[in-house]
């Protein structure tokens, strides 16, 4: 059973076209993925989802997508804006 409930929070990065920074959760551990200016993947875990929202709300962009999925499946349950009330929103 995992704490938190399936998300994806996309930063897009206007300097590097589509790359940009990927928030998300796998088996249970928050994450940031992204790639280095020479093409090499970085991945990222937090402690807790506090530090998760510090860095999306110093990061984000109005380009940025925030969705939560249904749990067991790939379709979306809600597409919300960035705030830190909405990020919330991730823990059950």
């Amino acid at each position: 059973m995992t704490n938190y409930n399936e998300f994806q929070i996309r930063l897009k990065d206007g300097k590097y076209g589509e790359c940009g920074t990927t928030f998300g959760v796998n088996r249970d551990k928050l994450q940031k993925s992204s790639t280095s200016v020479d093409g090499n993947p970085l991945i990222f875990t937090y402690k807790n989802l506090d530090g998760l929202i510090k860095s999306v709300m110093k990061h984000k962009t109005d380009d940025s997508e925030f969705v939560i999925m249904n749990n067991g499946s790939n379709t979306i349950s809600g597409c919300y804006s960035i705030t830190v009330e909405n990020l919330r929103l991730i823990q059950k």
